[in-house]
C-alpha cells in the first residue's frame, strides 16, 4: 500500500481529456488595495486565479508616472510582487496597469481587460479618466500612451523619444480607459509597442493619436468616446533609385515612392555629361503610367555655365 501510495503521488500531473480552458486570467488579490493613501512602501502585491506565464505579466505591467528604472519581480506560484527600485515622489498619485497581454499557462487565454491598482502616496488621489477605443481590426494589448503637455512645448513632442506620463492596454475589443490621471492637459497616443519599449518606433509600430488634445479639470473630470485607428507611417526620406537613359533625349528617373506633384518642375532636374561637363536642361516631363514615382524626362543640351 504505502508503494502504491508514494508511486501515485510521485506521478501527479494535469488530468487528461475534459474541456479546453477558455477562462481568462484575472487577479483575485492585492496589496495595497484600490485607491490606498498615504502609502509608503515600493512592493506591491498579485495574486491570480490560476497560473500565468511570467514573462507575459512583466512585459505587461505599466508604472504611471513612467520611469526609465524597470520594476523587480519577485514569484511564488500563483503570487508575484512587483518592487520599485527608487524612491516614491511625496504627496503623489501612482498606478500600476496590468495589461492585457497577459496569458495563462494552459491554454495562453488573455486577460479580458486591463487592471490598476491606483494609490497615493499623500492623503489624495486623482481620480480624472479618459477612455474610448482603437480601431486596428480589435487587435488586444495596443498600448494607450498619455502625454501631460500642460509645462511642455507641444510641438516639440516627440513620442519616439519621451516616455508617456500615463499607460494602459486596450481590451479585446479594442476599448481603453486611462484611470487616476491628474488634472491637466493630455495628448493620446496609440501604438502597436514591438520592442515593449513604451515608446515609438518608426516603421516598426503601427500608431495614431486622438485628432484634439483632451483637458481634464474639475468641471470635466472624464472625457469618454474616443476614437483612434492606427496605421504604418513611411518615415523614410524620398530617394533616387534610377535613371534609366532610353535615347538621347529621353531619361526615365525612378523614385522610391510616389512624388508629390506640386513639388515638381522643370528646375527640380539637373542633367550633367560627365564625360564633358555638359548641363542639359529638362524641356518638360510627365509621369509614366499615372504612377508619380515614375518620371519621363524630356532634355535638350546647353552649354557649360
Amino acid at each position: 500500500l504505502i508503494v502504491c501510495l508514494f508511486n501515485s503521488c510521485a506521478n501527479q500531473a494535469y488530468p487528461s481529456g475534459g474541456p479546453i480552458d477558455t477562462e481568462a486570467p484575472y487577479i483575485i488579490e492585492m496589496e495595497p488595495k484600490p485607491n490606498t493613501l498615504n502609502y509608503k512602501s515600493n512592493r506591491f502585491h498579485f495574486e491570480f486565479n490560476e497560473y500565468i506565464e511570467r514573462r507575459s505579466f512583466e512585459d505587461a505591467v505599466f508604472i504611471s508616472p513612467a520611469n526609465v528604472i524597470k520594476p523587480v519581480f519577485e514569484w511564488s506560484g500563483k503570487e508575484v510582487d512587483v518592487v520599485l527600485p527608487y524612491d516614491l515622489k511625496e504627496n503623489k498619485t501612482y498606478s500600476i496597469t496590468v495589461g492585457t497581454d497577459v496569458v495563462d499557462v494552459h491554454n495562453r487565454n488573455r486577460m479580458a481587460e486591463s487592471f490598476t491598482l491606483a494609490f497615493s502616496t499623500g492623503d489624495k488621489i486623482d481620480s480624472f479618466s479618459i477612455g474610448g477605443k482603437v480601431y486596428d481590426g480589435n487587435t488586444p494589448g495596443i498600448l494607450i500612451s498619455a502625454y501631460k503637455i500642460d509645462s511642455t512645448n507641444i510641438d516639440t513632442l516627440d513620442p519616439a523619444k519621451s516616455l508617456p506620463d500615463y499607460t494602459t492596454q486596450t481590451g479585446k475589443d479594442g476599448d481603453f480607459k486611462l484611470k487616476n490621471l491628474s488634472a491637466g492637459t493630455f495628448r493620446i497616443f496609440a501604438l502597436h509597442d514591438e520592442y515593449k519599449n513604451l515608446v515609438y518606433d518608426p516603421m516598426l509600430d503601427r500608431a495614431g493619436s486622438f485628432w484634439n488634445d483632451i483637458n481634464l479639470s474639475d468641471k470635466i473630470p472624464a472625457v469618454e468616446g474616443l476614437k483612434i485607428k492606427t496605421s504604418m507611417f513611411d518615415t523614410t526620406s524620398l530617394k533616387l533609385f534610377s535613371a534609366d537613359s532610353k535615347n538621347n533625349q529621353n531619361i526615365l528617373v525612378k523614385f522610391s515612392r510616389n512624388v508629390s506633384l506640386n513639388s515638381l518642375s522643370d528646375s527640380a532636374f539637373s542633367i550633367m555629361d560627365s564625360a564633358d561637363r555638359k548641363l542639359s536642361r529638362v524641356k518638360e516631363f510627365y509621369i509614366k503610367d499615372g504612377q508619380s514615382n515614375q518620371i519621363m524626362l524630356f532634355m535638350e543640351t546647353i552649354q557649360d555655365k
